[in-house]
């Protein structure tokens, strides 16, 4: 995930990650890399979209790895319904326990 990228240069990764998933639809990666640049441009929703459309069908690796961002996009006890379940799959990654915690306190806010 980009972080503190200048505004134009989000927009432009977000773009080719765009033509990239166009490319290759199927590809979990490049739906977690364009939902990461969607959320940091403030549209959670369209993250959502991006990263529930096959949620579901993939491996619990893939799920590992899609939940938390899908924690992030969410809102109210969704959000943090995914964040546990995250941990709960891989109680071991700290990004998992960091999800939680975020989504714990934007909702408190």
């Amino acid at each position: 995930m980009l972080t503190h990228e200048p505004q134009g240069d989000v927009e432009q990764a977000t773009r080719i990650a765009q033509k990239a998933l166009h490319a290759e639809p199927s590809s979990v990666q490049l739906r977690r890399e364009l939902a990461s640049l969607i959320l940091q441009q403030g549209n959670s929703r369209t993250a959502q979209a991006i990263l529930e459309e096959h949620l579901w069908e993939d491996s619990i690796t893939e799920m590992k790895e899609t939940l938390p961002l899908v924690a992030i996009a969410r809102k109210g006890k969704g959000a943090f319904r995914c964040a546990q379940k995250a941990i709960l799959l891989d109680p071991g990654k700290v990004r998992n326990w960091q999800t939680l915690a975020y989504v714990r306190a934007r909702e408190m806010s």
